[in-house]
């Protein structure tokens, strides 16, 4: 949040060239790329930091919603996500930001209280399909998520935040897949985290503490105005 735009768009390039090059070994069938940020999150490095992780088969949660996508294409001929952004965008009441070449939501089906989909209008399955003016909007709407984040509790807001892009496994069509990029914030206020109790735990069903439309409502809100090397934007 800290960074200028121009800052966050350099690391924006080196991801991309960081997916080009993972997902070209025959090898992978998988590239995730996140971030962390915040000691409570988990992580063994507390500050915050980015990870790839280049595996050798496709995770659960990618694979699911790749099979997912792939079926609604065949059913449909339209993609997923592409229908979920459309929807957001009609009932408007959970946008926290959008650009030329972004929207980023809460969305209805949001697992944590301030989890947000951020997907790229022109529908690309993979960073390395975004134009570079995509990816200088990408690092806008980015930096302002965050700040935004930071607002919301006036703290360093702990997340993890993921882009997804479709698996690179041989033989798998790209063209159901949209490349998105999802904020996993723990926390439900300022000084509570968002449990996996015994019924989510035991049953695999998430019960979210927050109505998305509200917590929508708090992070437009917020100032897109960050406190800059220091110096938070009331002082």
């Amino acid at each position: 949040p800290v960074m200028s735009e121009e800052e966050v768009h350099e690391i924006i390039l080196t991801l991309r060239g960081q997916y080009d090059e993972l997902a070209s070994i025959p090898e992978i069938e998988n590239v995730m790329l996140f971030e962390n940020r915040g000691k409570i999150i988990g992580v063994s490095n507390p500050h915050p930091h980015g990870q790839i992780y280049a595996t050798d088969f496709v995770p659960r949660i990618p694979a699911s919603r790749y099979e997912n996508a792939r079926r609604y294409r065949l059913d449909t001929g339209r993609c997923l996500f592409c229908a979920i952004m459309e929807d957001e965008i009609r009932y408007a009441r959970r946008i926290i930001v959008e650009n030329d070449h972004f929207v980023a939501f809460i969305p209805s089906f949001a697992r944590l209280a301030y989890e947000i989909l951020l997907l790229s209008r022109r529908h690309a399955s993979s960073i390395d399909e975004l134009t570079e003016n995509e990816l200088r909007s990408l690092a806008g709407i980015y930096r302002e998520i965050m700040i935004r984040y930071d607002n919301l509790f006036m703290m360093p807001f702990p997340n993890i935040t993921i882009f997804q892009n479709v698996p690179c496994a041989a033989g798998a069509d790209p063209r159901p897949y949209h490349f998105h990029i999802e904020f996993l914030p723990p926390l439900r206020s300022p000084d509570k985290l968002k449990y996996m109790a015994g019924f989510e735990s035991g049953g695999g069903t998430i019960v979210n503490p927050a109505l998305p439309d509200e917590s929508a409502d708090a992070l437009r809100r917020t100032s897109a105005v960050h406190y800059t090397r220091g110096k938070r934007n009331d002082e």
